[in-house]
């Protein structure tokens, strides 16, 4: 996509925008179907079972109380007083 500019991609945009839904789907098949062979990257590596066990810890889940403290310092460093 080096070569293509925002622009580009705008005048095209704005081309299609308003072809009827029909016409947008097509062209929507279209494009997808050149892109399923680099769609492989993009799969899902693990599944739900494994990615739980992320989320596990050995103590107790945290209160009401104590999530609230960590959003409350959290914003403070992120936007200040």
């Amino acid at each position: 996509m080096s070569t293509i500019n925002q622009n580009e991609i705008s005048e095209v945009f704005g081309r299609v925008k308003h072809w009827p839904t029909e016409a947008r789907q097509t062209l929507l098949e279209m494009i997808q179907g050149t892109l399923e062979p680099n769609l492989d990257r993009w799969k899902p590596k693990g599944t739900l079972k494994d990615l739980v066990g992320l989320l596990k810890s050995d103590g107790p889940p945290p209160t009401d109380n104590e999530i609230a403290q960590v959003l409350h310092e959290r914003r403070m460093s992120r936007f200040g007083p």
